[in-house]
């Protein structure tokens, strides 16, 4: 029999080899054709050390192509046809290859083995050529260092082509049981979560909540429980670290949360090394706040540009996220909308929200149409909050939080369970006509949403009257 040398003549050092691993392959095969698939997806016959390997394994190939069953006697007949029966190490060698072999169904490992010592023994031959080039100077240096990352790419790749597709790919029975795991129970799941809002109405707040608790481990707004509590890593680089910090102690949050802030520098690029890190050791809930910040799309409303956005956030579930929580803005255009959904929600192309298990769209409370209400809502940071995606799981209804004095008190935002008292129209007009004392009747309409005539009736009954000079007077 053949036996080639196991060594390399420029290091004089062993080359990597399994020789076992080897001949289990080949012997796992002649026991059970079938195993020539798992084989053929990640080996070459160039990829044995032992020159009579890549013979018998290219008359597998061969008589496979042929729908001919491969056993020891139709390997001696291909082999013994095109002449390279003692090649491959002759009759012997073939009748003895699955004797001792351990188990058929470890085919699979041994054939990774394989492949991975023949990618080193590729290393160490482009290191050494690299080397002769570099030592006899024949080409300039950028040249070869062109050349060496070429073939560096290629082996890369060869290496992920090594890895056998069914680990990458299931069938329904391999996939894991049961409903989808929340973190805070039909708030957020597992997976990618988007906060929309217009700039500042009050995203950062709410998201702080959830971060407390996360944290914690208490009911989010004191109704949604937390399975257990995790840890949280929040990147806010808009936000300076002193009333970042402010807003942290106010929800008195501490343990388990980690952040950056604008002292921390520009943001980070989402595949950032240490990010990467500090994903697969905490396996934090991740919040981007803002989520654009993160991205260098040109134009939010090109999927294309939001593509980088959209792989680095699930590149942060890969290494371990449990969850990404993206804060976005909604459109300015949408601030009048009756009802918020999820194509008004976020700013931008739809693809963000595809790519969300849950997305939730949150603005100033604005019942009645008052201003004055309105102006409340601003000041308490009164919110509507509506899941407007919810994917595989029943939505929670629409629900009404409050920031202050709330925060101040229990330390948190407050769930509003009373819903808000209906204002008399004639007290609703006479708020707007002090707030706005030269508004016309038709501004006024828009402001408090009651009718023009009967705006003039309301008006004359609360004792006002109206000048085109010099707007509303009162008797």
């Amino acid at each position: 029999m053949n036996t080639a040398t196991a060594r390399d003549t420029t290091t004089e050092q062993p080359l990597p080899q399994n020789l076992d691993a080897e001949r289990s392959i080949l012997g796992a095969i002649v026991l059970d054709n079938t195993v020539l698939n798992v084989a053929m997806s990640s080996l070459r016959a160039e990829d044995f050390f032992l020159p009579q390997h890549r013979h018998i394994f290219h008359a597998m190939i061969r008589l496979n192509e042929k729908h001919e069953a491969i056993d020891t006697i139709t390997l001696m007949e291909d082999l013994n046809r095109r002449g390279d029966l003692e090649a491959a190490g002759g009759v012997a060698y073939l009748s003895q290859l699955a004797d001792g072999l351990p188990r058929v169904t470890n085919a699979e490992h041994y054939a990774r083995i394989v492949k991975e010592k023949a990618i080193l023994r590729s290393l160490i031959h482009f290191t050494s050529a690299i080397q002769e080039q570099a030592l006899g100077a024949a080409d300039d240096a950028g040249i070869i260092l062109d050349r060496a990352e070429q073939t560096v790419r290629r082996l890369r790749e060869s290496v992920v082509g090594s890895t056998a597709w069914r680990t990458r790919f299931h069938t329904p029975d391999e996939l894991p049981e049961g409903d989808a795991v929340f973190l805070i129970d039909r708030i957020l799941p597992e997976g990618v979560t988007f906060l929309g809002a217009l700039s500042g109405v009050g995203k950062t707040w709410f998201a702080l909540s959830m971060a407390r608790a996360l944290t914690t481990g208490t009911k989010f707004l004191n109704v949604w429980d937390v399975p257990e509590p995790v840890e949280v890593l929040y990147l806010c680089p808009e936000m300076s670290a002193k009333s970042f910090k402010k807003r942290c102690r106010r929800f008195g949050i501490s343990e388990r949360f980690h952040c950056q802030t604008i002292a921390d520098g520009a943001p980070l690029d989402l595949a950032d090394p240490l990010l990467m890190a500090a994903v697969r050791e905490l396996q934090p809930v991740v919040f981007l706040d803002t989520a654009i910040r993160f991205s260098n799309a040109e134009d939010e409303n090109s999927a294309a540009d939001n593509q980088e956005l959209t792989r680095a956030i699930f590149c942060l579930l890969y290494q371990g996220a449990r969850a990404v929580v993206c804060l976005h803005h909604r459109a300015k255009d949408t601030a009048r909308a009756e009802e918020m959904t999820l194509e008004n929600t976020l700013r931008g192309t739809g693809d963000l929200g595809a790519v969300a298990s849950a997305c939730f769209g949150l603005r100033y409370e604005q019942f009645s149409g008052s201003a004055a209400y309105m102006k409340e809502s601003r000041k308490l940071v009164r919110l509507e909050v509506r899941c407007v995606k919810a994917r595989d799981f029943i939505p929670p209804d629409d629900f009404r939080v409050q920031l202050s004095p709330f925060i101040d008190q229990i330390g948190d935002m407050a769930m509003l369970t009373d819903e808000p008292e209906q204002e008399p129209e004639a007290v609703r007009l006479s708020q707007s006509i002090v707030e706005n004392p030269r508004a016309t009747k038709v501004q006024l309409q828009v402001i408090t949403g009651i009718g023009r005539n009967r705006i003039a009736k309301l008006a004359a009954s609360q004792g006002w009257q109206y000048d085109a000079e010099t707007g509303w007077s009162r008797n």
